[in-house]
């Protein structure tokens, strides 16, 4: 979201941009406002950090859950309430 002047042609006193960033596994939240800031410096402006969180942990794909769930994904024969009553147990 970006905000500048509430009127065409006039110069704002104060604008912003509110930008949604991802993170990763590999960058997290910390790394990225590093970025952003690196790149805000050059052109004088700030960066504030409103709301953050890092990026969930991988799942680990050889676990029996995981397996479950890819099961009741790639075998629709199955169904998907059969696969919810499953994990329900």
């Amino acid at each position: 979201m970006m905000k500048g002047s509430d009127a065409p042609n006039v110069i704002p006193k104060k604008p912003y941009i509110i930008a949604n960033l991802r993170t990763s596994a590999v960058q997290d939240v910390d790394k990225s406002v590093a970025i952003m800031k690196k790149y805000a410096e050059k052109y004088g402006l700030d960066v504030e950090v409103i709301m953050s969180r890092n990026a969930s942990p991988i799942s680990n794909m050889h676990s029996d859950e995981y397996k479950f769930v890819c099961d009741c994904i790639c075998n629709p024969k199955q169904g998907q309430f059969f696969c919810i009553r499953q994990i329900r147990k």
